[in-house]
């Protein structure tokens, strides 16, 4: 299975799953949303949040590097590995405030009225829930999101190869 194949299958699953968890966390769990009315949490038309693709793809990556090496094989490897996300997440949610800030003036997220926030864009609570989504999604989802990707990819070189061949017998 090709890295990159695999890589644009789990941005894929990871923005539509973030999607419907910030969807359901807006929703009922809100703060910023008394009313408990629907609220689309992105900024793309569709049913996408990049942000949780581009943080599938890289705790995809920390956990393949993990296996490799073997720091996964100890408890405080695991540890630190799951430790490594957090900060990774928590720096691609920083990366992306910062972004949506500057350049499309538009801020997603606030979490000014947290303590240890930098900028209203991260602190150390979400960066809590990070290393927890992290865990579960590394200990639990990502063989079922790895055998969606090898489906897909089946089914992608199935249609191609017959695309292919029905144009050559033209």
């Amino acid at each position: 299975m090709s890295i990159l194949l695999t890589l644009a299958d789990l941005f894929f699953i990871g923005s539509v799953s973030g999607w419907c968890l910030e969807l359901v966390f807006r929703k009922f769990f809100s703060s910023a949303n008394p009313e408990h009315k629907w609220i689309n949490p992105g900024f793309c038309i569709g049913p996408y949040v990049p942000l949780y693709g581009f943080g599938l793809c890289i705790l995809y990556l920390l956990a393949s590097i993990g296996d490799l090496s073997g720091i996964a094989d100890s408890i405080w490897g695991k540890a630190l590995l799951f430790l490594g996300m957090a900060v990774s997440m928590t720096l691609i949610e920083y990366i992306a405030g910062i972004m949506l800030l500057k350049g499309a003036k538009l801020r997603l997220w606030d979490y000014s009225k947290l303590w240890g926030n930098i900028d209203g864009l991260i602190c150390p609570l979400f960066s809590f829930f990070w290393a927890v989504l992290g865990a579960c999604i590394i200990l639990c989802c990502i063989h079922i999101f790895l055998a969606l990707c090898r489906g897909w990819q089946t089914i992608w070189h199935f249609l191609s190869l017959s695309a292919f061949s029905s144009g050559s017998l033209l």
